[in-house]
């Protein structure tokens, strides 16, 4: 038996789709010169999950579009919770097209859609999320087809699994920006499927950030990107990337590591990710590694690019510098690494003798491992922590 909230969110649901259904169309001429736009969607298990509901709203946001040649494929990694079922009512009032057979997962079924679809252009539409512009895809092909970009992206909406918007307009960064981060929503992106083929598809080995790589591949192979100022899509938080607190996944951060590795060879730790994802700040080997990747492309605003190079280097210069002392002006006796989270003495520049660990307490760590003194501060005055749990020292500030 359904719960309150479960009945609460499908009556939602439906509501929002009949408002959408009752919302009058642009009449758009049949026509055999309309290029046809593949939309693909990957499945499993949606019933099982507590997502058809979603679906549905899904399916009905392709099917009511006001572009006349589309082409919904639907690819299922052999659901065996009733979720084929509803594939084939929809396949049988001629909604959409399905394949159901075991795959390795959404990064596999991404690419296996992009190889079965028969459009000219391409796009993702992950099964709980929703248009919510009803020409969206018209005024995307029809900026496509005069030349004005070689792909296109849009701006979306954010909402929690409950149907409540967390952000009404989310606009995609500068397409310059791709060298550190994802500048737009994935399934925003209108791409014809020739780029995909001269590309090679997605790469799967970088999973959750195989969007951020095809991007990558993008902008450093110089297409020409539109964007369509037009919100396009709901998109749902507590995917396969990101909860509904915008935290991502463990996950996410191994694949976009993956990634920076890849194309800038740094070997990152998890650690200076992770400084990266909270903080903005890179280690400082990224900037030399970027100016050797990010050279003579095509359709790159190259002022742009500087002004946000410039910026997070600086950021990162404040935050990650060395200071060297020598004996004799000649060797390295000593060594003091700064930045953001810690400080790390180093004798003779290789060996470790101390590390100072910054978080809510100050933690010591000798020879960068082992605990020795512990740090607590608060108005009150401090106290100290002898190996981190035994108390040696408080002090009182008046």
């Amino acid at each position: 038996m359904e719960n309150t909230q479960g009945k609460e969110l499908n009556n939602l649901i439906k509501s929002q789709t009949t408002d959408m259904l009752q919302t009058r169309k642009r009449e758009i001429p049949m026509t055999n010169n309309l290029p046809q736009i593949t939309v693909i969607t990957a499945t499993y298990n949606l019933i099982k999950d507590g997502r058809k509901e979603f679906f549905k709203q899904c399916l009905e946001s392709v099917h009511n579009q006001t572009y006349p040649n589309i082409e919904h494929l639907i690819i299922d990694g052999a659901s065996t919770d009733g979720t084929v079922e509803i594939l084939q009512e929809y396949a049988d009032k001629g909604w959409i097209k399905y394949i159901s057979e075991p795959d390795n997962g959404l990064w596999e079924g991404m690419n296996k859609g992009i190889k079965k679809a028969t459009g000219k252009y391409i796009v993702f539409l992950n099964s709980d999320n929703y248009y919510l512009n009803q020409e969206i895809l018209a005024e995307c092909i029809e900026c496509l087809e005069k030349g004005l970009g070689d792909y296109s992206v849009a701006n979306i909406q954010m909402t929690k699994k409950s149907g409540e918007v967390l952000v009404k307009e989310i606009k995609p960064l500068a397409k310059e920006l791709f060298y550190r981060t994802h500048t737009y929503d994935h399934e925003t992106l209108i791409c014809p499927k020739k780029i995909y083929e001269q590309l090679e598809y997605h790469d799967e080995k970088f999973r959750n950030a195989i969007d951020w790589e095809f991007e990558i591949r993008l902008g450093l192979n110089g297409y020409k990107r539109i964007h369509i100022d037009k919100v396009m899509l709901s998109v749902r938080l507590g995917g396969a990337s990101a909860d509904d607190d915008f935290k991502l996944s463990k996950n996410a951060v191994q694949s976009a590591m993956k990634v920076f590795n890849a194309y800038y060879n740094l070997q990152l730790t998890e650690k200076e990710f992770l400084d990266i994802c909270n903080h903005n700040i890179y280690p400082l080997r990224f900037f030399d590694a970027v100016q050797k990747k990010i050279k003579d492309i095509k359709n790159f605003d190259y002022k742009v690019f500087k002004l946000d190079f410039d910026q997070m280097k600086k950021i990162a210069s404040q935050n990650n510098f060395l200071t060297k002392t020598y004996l004799f002006f000649l060797i390295p006796l000593f060594s003091i690494r700064y930045n953001k989270s810690d400080t790390c003495y180093r004798l003779l520049e290789f060996i470790p003798i101390l590390k100072v660990r910054k978080s809510k307490s100050f933690k010591y760590d000798l020879f960068n491992f082992i605990p020795l003194v512990k740090v607590k501060q608060s108005h009150k005055g401090k106290k100290l922590y002898l190996f981190g749990f035994l108390p040696l020292l408080k002090i009182k500030e008046r």
